[in-house]
């Protein structure tokens, strides 16, 4: 699936991506807060903004072979990768007591009732969610847009 010299591209544009994304996740832990949750959504809109750009310049310089085809594709899934490692480290230095199964609720003030108050369980929930669902769909529209307009350019031209 990788080839070594387009592993180390990728991984590359990857990791950007990722740590575009954990950002907003980043002042999310940090404020505990629920009413805060539209931070998720800005870290798929940077991954998302991330990913299209590296597809476009890669189909411009076309340095990668695999790029017309797969690279968008490659580069969300080791952005997920990379953006979960992240996510976990993130979680680990700024909410420790969230891995704590006797405190409550503690990791995320004025949250809604749907959301449990017996344990931590609903943030690690929400921020993996986002980070794996939320960047997969996120890669994969900006993957399909930037070769929709690459092949809108090439049709031009």
């Amino acid at each position: 699936m990788f080839k070594r010299g387009d592993f180390s591209i990728l991984s590359k544009y990857a990791i950007i991506s990722a740590v575009l994304f954990c950002i907003p996740i980043l002042f999310f832990i940090e404020k505990g807060n629920y009413d805060n949750a539209w931070l998720l959504y800005l870290g798929n809109a940077l991954f998302l903004a991330s990913i299209f750009i590296w597809v476009v310049l890669g189909n411009r310089k076309k340095k990668i072979k695999s790029f017309p085809s797969f690279g968008g594709l490659k580069i969300t899934i080791l952005g997920v990768i990379f953006s979960c490692i992240l996510l976990f480290l993130l979680l680990l230095v700024l909410a420790p007591q969230a891995f704590n199964h006797t405190i409550g609720n503690s990791v995320l003030h004025e949250a809604p009732p749907a959301i449990s108050q017996k344990n931590s369980h609903s943030i690690f929930f929400m921020l993996f969610a986002s980070a794996t669902v939320g960047n997969v769909c996120a890669g994969l529209f900006a993957t399909l847009i930037a070769k929709a307009s690459s092949q809108k350019d090439q049709v031009a031209s």
